[in-house]
């Protein structure tokens, strides 16, 4: 089954900003990275049997609550009951208000329309994620010599592992949030299947260790 993907290009505007997409060589390209790494880390962080059931139940008009909550967030609070089981939440405590903002743009928000356009990229944990690996991918030029760093007469190249470093750091952050959600509406999702040790938890990382 070939699954559509849920972002596009809109989503890499404001902070989260690649260069040049409006071309139409850079759109193609990131349209390939939006398919392939979207895939991935759903797969990654919810496993299969969700990932199909969330992808089926985002379809159509109507879409159940559940799906709803997945895909636009939820706020909640944190349950002994969470704590006392086998996950390790560390700084989280009974009581501890979360923001678990979703996996995608909520086309109901009543915020404002440019808010969402300037800056919205920024809170998709997906977008951070395909954003790490582009830019990652073109930190370097690939030639007959191997990998160099491009120059330009216009300026100074500078790195941009601050960047790459800062969204993939939030996006283990919303992951984990997620997984708190996800175990506080377990009910919710039977088609879950990914026990503890099978779980995605991204490492944080800093500019000097990237994966």
């Amino acid at each position: 089954m070939l699954y559509e993907p849920f972002i596009d290009r809109t989503y890499f505007e404001g902070e989260l900003t690649i260069g040049q997409v409006s071309q139409q060589e850079v759109e193609e390209e990131l349209k390939l990275f939006i398919r392939k790494y979207e895939f991935e880390f759903l797969i990654k962080l919810l496993g299969k049997p969700l990932y199909e059931a969330f992808y089926a139940g985002m379809q159509g008009d109507t879409v159940e609550a559940r799906w709803k909550a997945l895909a636009y967030g939820k706020d909640f609070n944190v349950t002994a009951s969470l704590l006392n089981g086998y996950y390790d939440y560390g700084f989280y405590s009974e009581g501890t208000p979360v923001s678990f903002r979703g996996l995608l743009r909520n086309p109901e928000s009543d915020l404002d329309v440019s808010f969402l356009s300037a800056s919205y990229g920024a809170t998709s944990p997906i977008a951070k994620y395909i954003y790490y690996w582009w830019m990652r991918a073109k930190a370097t030029s690939t030639g007959g010599v191997g990998e160099s760093i491009q120059e330009t007469n216009a300026g100074k190249t500078v790195s941009n592992s601050a960047k790459m470093t800062r969204y993939w750091n939030e996006m283990h952050d919303e992951v984990v949030r997620f997984y708190l959600f996800l175990d506080m509406n377990i009910a919710d999702y039977p088609e879950s299947n990914l026990g503890a040790q099978h779980r995605y938890y991204p490492g944080l990382i800093n500019q000097f260790n990237f994966l």
